[in-house]
């Protein structure tokens, strides 16, 4: 019986053998190694698996067969949770060391936050056993290399700039971590930690487990072979043995043990990288290192970086971190469009406008939060400005607080600010599109104003100053040249505009809700209606994949709905101005920029206050501004920018002054800019002609570069009709003289107006004007002629005096200073002509008051324009017979030139002989004796030069040496 009940045991003992090895552990692998050593090869092969009475399971479970029939049947160590985290953290420290060795303080960074992560998710066995001996010898030994390292100063300079930030900021988390640990720290130095390496402390840790696992077998270990003192009791089941004599036990029903139920299944885990968000702060700034690290790198995808870089500023929790994310992202854009000849595309700078207006908020939300700006250092070396801080929890990090950039974040907005104004320079001015892109300055201005007022809340320092008076100067400029007028009819009219867009939106909102409600009823009716047909036709089948076509209330509904989108997205987009009082604005601004501001920024805040001031008539304001900063004298030095921009403050006070009625101030103001033809240059209105000069291409483009947007430009037709009109205001009465007559040749106001002139005159025949320069040279020929009617139709006429403020004033001032010049035109013309001329017929031809004419006339006698005088009791102008006739001219200049001829004869001859020279001449200008002539010829034809016909008074008005001229105007009252 026993040999039948043995022989099956063969294949009995593969199986055994075999569900031995899958549940084999560590505990039974080493209890079967120490009693394999005493037992031979032929008891092991015999040997049978004790019945497992005591514990109730089957006894089917024994091991037989041999567990080298196959070579992969190798011994396998199952060890348990806590040891595998042990050895995680031993290698970690291992890894540590080495790089310690090495010096490399970014990886020891990398080592020592995986080692902590490590120990954060074991804290479940840290809570019940504590955390490990090893961890606190490496924080020592972690501690005393990062002294050593800190305090070697030679080694440390040799580093580059990542590893020796990591190195600092290694000393600032062992700082933090050290007063967590205080206590066990000063314990394990106590005990000599630090020097003991971490496999051996592992492995004293575990001894404890081990032999607490050997005393108390459990699990699959109950199944196993026991320990050689048990070999007496299994030694009745063996197959040579001999059988004891009991009796037969009564069988019992043998338990089928169920297989065990298969795991559920487990989640697919999504494979390839982790998604961005799903990230947390630490995993955020190990990707912005790997951006910045392969910035500027070739192939690098811009575009993609900066998607990535908007998804961790989305994802991440940091208003720090966020600031520094969205910076980023400004940056990679202007790398993105680096042309400084094309402009940014439209959707890009309202993305980086976008942007910015995101870091301006969260910076008006964060007070406290700090921007510290890193001198002398690139993203490349810094690599990453703000890491995270853990927290108590696992999840959570700590905000610093502080946001280190490499440069200001007012660039960002400058650069804003430079590529609009870039874009309007290449837009063409006559398209729409233009308009459209004009639109966006007011967003700009507010943007501008918004940070101005941020800055003002912050702590007043020389930094906060100084950024102050920069985003001044930028709304300086976007300011200057409006008028206050058009100013607030455009605010006005912005903000009816934008309550007709609000009530817009609000109608296609209720509209697209109305009709997505009649769609969904609809949709719900129809579906009812198909389900009945289809029970009534019992036919499902063949209409479950049926399309439903879409109804006409689902099209309006949908056309609904995208229409009161448009109408939001019109609504968002359009911004009002802020009312504003443009001077007192412009005064505050100033104070900044005078205070604070650089010194190019102060110069040309001056000239903007000049030109606003003269924009809005205050002519003798902006006349003393200018002057007081003698800027004159000195702006041929400065840049070309600054120069374009004091010739348009000039003009603009040329222009003012006429309006201000003031003709030899405006003259004055226009001569030098509009004498030429190269207005348009000088204002920056257009690029110079290349008959001046040849320009190579990097001059077009920058003389291109330095262009005015073509809403900043100055009328060029009016600047050309002010000052054609003064010059022929002042030229009038010197042409009006006799063509013989010195005067016409020595008192020339304006020659180009003289060269305009004489090109009219020459020509054959004139036509009807067809320009500003036509209208007036025409106008002087009449006024010359004395018909001061037509010509001051003809200038009044002109359409171009539409564009000052008061065109009507504008007009009637032109009239009445026709009127007068064309008065006195008359009177130095004609007067010789007549013996007396009647005070009442002069004023009603030319259209004047008695009393104005009156005043003309007199003021015309005292500076001896006219030889003329006043007979009282008739009203009367009594002409002197002063003119000479023609012979006397001629006989008058041929004077001039004999003494021009002698006096450069004497010179040369003083020259050569040396004894009165024309350098003593020079030193003694009194001195006017010769020495080839006698004292007693002067007076006749010496050094006095005195002529019979030239006219010497004295100071009372009377000739000189008592001669009497019958054509000298003697005011003796005879």
């Amino acid at each position: 019986p026993l040999a039948r009940h043995a022989a099956p045991s063969r294949p009995r003992d593969r199986r055994s053998s075999m569900s031995s090895r899958f549940f084999g552990g560590p505990e039974s692998d080493s209890s079967s190694e120490e009693s394999s050593e005493e037992e031979s090869e032929e008891e092991q092969q015999q040997q049978m698996m004790a019945p497992a009475a005591a514990t109730g399971k089957v006894s089917a479970f024994m091991k037989g067969g041999d567990d080298s029939d196959s070579d992969e049947d190798s011994k396998r160590v199952v060890r348990s949770h806590r040891d595998k985290k042990w050895d995680q953290m031993t290698e970690a420290v291992a890894s540590m060391k080495n790089h310690i060795k090495i010096h490399d303080w970014l990886a020891v960074t990398d080592d020592f936050d995986k080692l902590n992560k490590m120990l954060q998710k074991a804290k479940a066995i840290t809570d019940k056993e504590g955390i490990p001996k090893f961890y606190f010898n490496a924080l020592l030994h972690l501690d005393a290399a990062n002294a050593k390292a800190l305090e070697d100063k030679d080694a440390k300079k040799k580093m580059s700039p990542s590893n020796a930030k990591a190195l600092n900021s290694m000393k600032q988390k062992l700082r933090k971590i050290s007063a967590t640990y205080k206590d066990q720290l000063e314990a394990a130095k106590a005990a000599g930690g630090g020097d003991e390496e971490p496999e051996a402390e592992a492995e004293s840790e575990s001894e404890p487990e081990s032999s607490s696992e050997d005393d108390a077998p459990s699990g699959a270990a109950a199944f196993m072979k026991k320990p050689a003192a048990s070999a007496g009791k299994a030694s009745a089941f063996m197959k040579d043995a001999p059988a004891a004599p009991t009796a037969k036990p009564k069988p019992k029903p043998v338990k089928e043990v169920a297989a065990p139920l298969p795991p559920p299944p487990q989640p697919a885990k999504p494979q390839g990288p982790k998604p961005i968000a799903q990230y947390n702060e630490a995993d955020i700034d190990k990707r912005l290192d790997l951006i910045l690290q392969s910035r500027g790198r070739k192939g690098t995808d811009r575009k993609e970086t900066i998607s990535i870089l908007s998804q961790l500023a989305d994802v991440t929790k940091r208003p720090s971190k966020l600031v520094e994310l969205l910076s980023h992202v400004i940056t990679f854009q202007f790398d993105l469009h680096m042309s400084m000849l094309a402009a940014m595309p439209v959707p890009v700078w309202k993305a980086v406008f976008d942007v910015f207006g995101r870091i301006l908020k969260t910076l008006v939300d964060n007070p406290d939060l700090k921007i510290e700006v890193m001198e002398g250092s690139t993203v490349v070396d810094t690599v990453q400005m703000t890491t995270a801080e853990q927290g108590d929890e696992e999840d959570e990090f700590l905000d610093s607080g502080v946001t280190q950039m490499t440069s200001n974040v007012l660039s960002y907005l400058e650069r804003l600010d430079d590529e609009f104004y870039k874009s309007l320079q290449l837009q063409d001015p006559h398209r729409p599109e233009y308009v459209t892109r004009l639109k966006d300055e007011v967003p700009l201005v507010n943007l501008m104003q918004d940070t101005l007022a941020y800055i003002d809340s912050k702590e007043p320092t020389p930094e906060t100053l100084a950024d102050a008076a920069r985003v001044s100067s930028r709304i300086v400029e976007h300011v200057y040249y409006r008028e206050q007028s058009l100013f607030d009819t455009a605010t006005e009219n912005a903000a009816k505009r934008k309550v007709q867009l609000q009530e817009e939106m609000l109608k296609r909102v209720a509209e697209a809700t109305a009709a997505e409600e009649a769609a969904i009823e609809e949709a719900e009716r129809l579906a009812a209606e198909e389900v009945e047909a289809k029970d009534e036709a019992d036919d499902d089948d063949d209409d479950d994949d049926a399309v439903r076509p879409e109804t006409a209330l689902r099209k309006a509904a949908t056309a609904a709905t995208a229409a009161a989108a448009a109408a939001t997205a019109e609504y968002d987009s359009f911004m009002v101005p802020r009312a504003m009082d443009l001077r007192s604005e412009m005064d505050s601004l100033a104070r900044r920029i005078y205070a604070h501001g650089s010194e190019r920024a102060r110069t040309r805040t001056l000239l903007c206050q000049v030109y606003q001031h003269s924009l809005h008539g205050r002519y003798a304001k902006a006349r003393d501004l200018l002057l007081m900063s003698h800027l004159g004298d000195v702006v041929n030095g400065m840049d070309i920018s600054t120069q374009i921009l004091y010739n348009r403050a000039l003009v603009r006070m040329g222009l003012c002054a006429f309006t201000d009625e003031l003709v030899v101030e405006a003259h004055a103001a226009l001569m030098e800019l509009a004498a030429g033809a190269r207005i348009k240059e000088l204002l920056a209105q257009a690029v110079s002609s290349q008959r001046y000069g040849e320009r190579n291409p990097e001059q077009e483009r920058l003389e291109r570069r330095r262009l005015v947007p073509y809403h900043m430009h100055i009328n060029l037709e009016l600047v050309e009709a002010v000052h054609l009109f003064c010059a022929m205001l002042l030229e009038l009465p010197n042409l009006a003289h006799n063509a013989f007559d010195p005067k016409r040749r020595s008192q020339v106001v304006s020659k180009t107006f003289r060269r305009l002139l004489d090109h009219h005159e020459r020509q054959v025949f004139n036509g009807p004007p067809e320009n500003t320069r036509d209208f007036v040279m025409g106008a002087a020929q009449l006024l010359l002629e004395g018909e001061w009617e037509r010509a001051a139709d003809s200038v009044c006429g002109m359409a171009v005096w539409d564009l000052l403020p008061d065109a009507a004033a504008t007009r009637a001032f032109i009239r009445t200073k026709m009127q007068s010049e064309g008065l006195r035109a008359y009177l130095i013309s004609s007067y010789a002509h007549y013996d007396s001329l009647s005070l009442p017929e002069i004023a009603g031809r030319f259209g004047l008051p008695e009393t104005k004419t009156h005043a003309l006339i007199s003021k015309m006698m005292l500076d001896g324009t006219v030889h003329a005088c006043w007979d009282q009791p008739t009203a009367t102008v009594v002409v002197q017979r002063t003119e000479p006739t023609k012979l006397q001219f001629l006989a008058l200049q041929f004077a001039d030139k004999c003494s021009q001829l002698v006096e450069s004869n004497e010179r040369i001859l003083d020259s050569r002989t040396g004894s009165y020279g024309y350098k003593y001449e020079q030193r003694d200008a009194d001195r006017s004796r010769r020495p080839w002539v006698e004292r007693s010829d002067r007076g006749h034809y010496g050094g006095g030069y005195n002529r019979p016909w030239q006219d010497r008074r004295g100071g009372d008005g009377h000739a000189s040496h008592g001669d009497y001229k019958p054509w000298q105007d003697r005011r003796d009252g005879g």
